[in-house]
């Protein structure tokens, strides 16, 4: 983990030396992705900053290791055998697989992953899949408020404006 990390800041250091060039967001204006590539500009552009870098990583180790605590009370609380540590082990990778745009939100490929990871923790079947269906609602119940901010703030028509300084 702490291997991957390393990995990850060094590659955001050396990503932040180089300007990308923008055929790809040239490219995603002439989809229907368009209306979000001006944000996204702006996002890349920022993360060049190394304090906003720095800031971004840590908010996204702090994320995972938030899901990572949330999957590891609900196995406690299920009453399954397994530690924090192996929780840390075996999740990123469940996580990482789930997240592959080869399903819609990760559902049946978390859950065949989560009844892979912990069978191997001697977990069974059953409880392994129960629990991937439990953190995936889990998952969805604690993003509502933030989404219905987001349709609510939509409808105002805030997202509409173009940020600043983008053409």
């Amino acid at each position: 983990v702490l291997g991957a990390a390393l990995v990850a800041v060094c590659s955001v250091a050396v990503a932040g030396r180089f300007r990308p060039r923008d055929w790809w967001i040239d490219l995603g204006m002439k989809t229907p992705l368009r209306f979000f590539m001006p944000s996204f500009r702006v996002a890349l552009s920022n993360l060049r900053r190394p304090d906003i870098a720095a800031l971004a990583f840590f908010y996204s180790i702090a994320g995972q290791l938030i899901a990572i605590l949330a999957v590891f009370t609900l196995a406690r609380g299920s009453g399954l055998p397994v530690g924090l540590a192996e929780c840390i082990m075996v999740l990123p990778p469940v996580m990482f697989v789930s997240a592959l745009p080869i399903s819609i939100a990760g559902w049946g490929v978390r859950e065949g992953a989560m009844v892979l990871a912990f069978g191997l923790l001697g977990v069974s079947k059953d409880s392994a899949l129960a629990l991937s269906i439990q953190a995936a609602l889990l998952g969805y119940i604690a993003t509502l408020p933030g989404a219905l901010v987001c349709f609510t703030e939509a409808n105002r028509g805030l997202f509409r404006r173009r940020p600043e300084g983008v053409e």
